[in-house]
């Protein structure tokens, strides 16, 4: 509008809330011979703008997907890729979840995750190296060096009276 004081033109822009989604993996240890590998797959969505129809897509090379604790819709399509189904992710919202792979190479192979976000909302303002995360790591030997130990908590627990058992569980390699 025009003020009629001293003519001045007053614009006032509204902007569009768009989504911005992001994804980050990682692993924890490294791939052994006949193994399995866990992931930490994080996303979020930092803009006010809801992202529709969202989709995670990981594909595992030289693995095998087994589980994971998302509890979304996932779908294994084969030959190491699997689609997660998020829905909609609301604006200024985060998730995070893991993946459990068997590795299937060999020893000194490279094995590698990669994990890609993708939305149905057009304006989804990520750049594209947030859009993609990967992960790779060389087959090592499988060293596996399990042992357990088992105790009582208490102390000197007294007859007819609760008593904890404290139980632990190690591998103590890579």
């Amino acid at each position: 509008y025009v003020e009629p004081d001293d003519g001045d033109l007053v614009i006032n822009v509204f902007p569009e809330t768009r989504p911005h989604l992001r994804v980050n993996k990682w692993a924890d240890g490294d791939p052994a011979v006949g193994g399995n590998m866990l992931f930490k797959v994080q996303y979020w969505n930092n803009n006010m703008g809801t992202a529709e129809n969202v989709v995670l897509t990981d594909t595992l090379e030289g693995m095998s997907y087994i589980t994971d604790t998302s509890g979304f819709s996932v779908n294994d399509l084969g030959g190491g890729v699997v689609v997660f189904d998020l829905g909609n992710i609301s604006g200024q919202s985060y998730g995070y979840f893991e993946i459990f792979a068997r590795v299937d190479a060999i020893q000194d192979e490279q094995v590698t995750n990669t994990i890609q976000i993708a939305t149905s909302t057009f304006n989804d303002e990520g750049g594209e190296d947030e859009k993609v995360s990967s992960w790779s790591g060389t087959v090592q030997a499988n060293d596996v060096d399990l042992n357990t130990g088992k105790w009582t908590w208490t102390g000197n627990p007294v007859p007819g009276y609760d008593f904890v058992y404290a139980f632990n569980a190690c591998n103590n390699s890579n």
